[in-house]
């Protein structure tokens, strides 16, 4: 849950109103309210330019909020303690990704907003679900940034949680690369602990140095990130280049470890008397869409190697 809050937390805190930010940051700094993104709907995730519907109209000092929203992370958590989804809306049809605008959404006891849940396979640790908004008013000040720039600022919040899914894929993997080594250090077969075949050896080499580059690939993406923001050296084109860099690799590294773990561990391996299975069901989430599917990062990393003249879908 915590790479939600911190990369969405992060949007609102650097383009939210003084009034949003007094009433909702400290509790969701504290844990006592929630603060996600709201982007996919029902008619599409990765073109989001092209199938979005949901529109924000200004009418006086409100905007009038009409959509619906689907695969959203923390909707039972906001719905039931507080705080906000930051939430994609048209508020210029004709514009294309320049007509999207970014509002600052609470989800709890507002009678115009209706919730779903989804059951996950695995990240238990945090709901799925969705939402429609009908006729839903929200006061001027829960604009987020300008108008017609939401589009620019949700790219930089993927970019962060981007790079914080890497760092969350290459705990997971450590971990379960740690407690395979446990393992395979005294499990016995055939006289001798099976850490001493070779068979297990090579595959310990090869998922350690997978996870060590992973991790450095993640780190230059944090630290490219960082210089960024202190406007030292590089642009938000070099992050979303490294972030989705560390996006494409580190969720592929993470559940290949984990599966190998598991036949190391064999038939306890396919039970839930050991935590692998759990890993392997949570890790697939960032690899199947959470924060952009595979090839998504692949187009990413294409577009910033080549230029936007490039682009398949133009």
């Amino acid at each position: 849950m915590y790479l939600v809050e911190a990369a969405w937390g992060f949007i609102l805190s650097r383009y939210g109103t003084k009034e949003v930010k007094e009433k909702y940051l400290p509790k969701i700094t504290s844990g006592d309210a929630f603060c996600g993104i709201a982007v996919t709907e029902p008619t599409g995730g990765s073109d989001i330019v092209g199938a979005a519907k949901t529109k924000a109209v200004k009418k006086e000092n409100k905007w009038i909020l009409n959509g619906e929203k689907v695969f959203i992370s923390g909707v039972s958590e906001s719905f039931k303690w507080g705080g906000v989804h930051l939430t994609l809306a048209r508020t210029d049809f004709s514009a294309g990704h320049k007509g999207f605008s970014f509002f600052a959404l609470p989800l709890k006891d507002n009678p115009n907003i209706e919730i779903s849940l989804f059951e996950d396979m695995g990240r238990m640790g945090i709901s799925t679900g969705g939402f429609t908004m009908k006729e839903v008013e929200l006061p001027s000040y829960y604009l987020i940034g300008e108008r017609n720039r939401g589009f620019y600022y949700a790219m930089e919040g993927f970019s962060a949680a981007r790079t914080l899914i890497g760092a969350t894929c290459v705990g997971a993997a450590e971990a379960a690369l740690e407690l395979g080594i446990d393992y395979i250090k005294t499990r016995q077969a055939f006289g001798r602990p099976i850490g001493s075949f070779e068979g297990i050896q090579f595959q310990l080499a090869e998922h350690y140095t997978n996870i060590e580059s992973t991790k450095l690939l993640n780190y230059r993406a944090a630290w490219v990130m960082d210089k960024m923001y202190k406007k030292e050296d590089f642009t938000h084109h070099d992050v979303a280049l490294s972030a989705a860099m560390s996006k494409l690799r580190a969720p592929v590294i993470a559940f290949d470890v984990m599966n190998e773990v598991a036949d190391w561990l064999g038939a306890i391996g396919y039970t839930k008397e050991y935590p692998i299975e759990m890993g392997i069901r949570g890790i697939r989430s960032y690899s199947i869409g959470a924060e952009g599917t595979m090839n998504i990062m692949k187009i990413i990393i294409a577009r910033e190697l080549l230029g936007k003249e490039f682009l398949s879908y133009k």
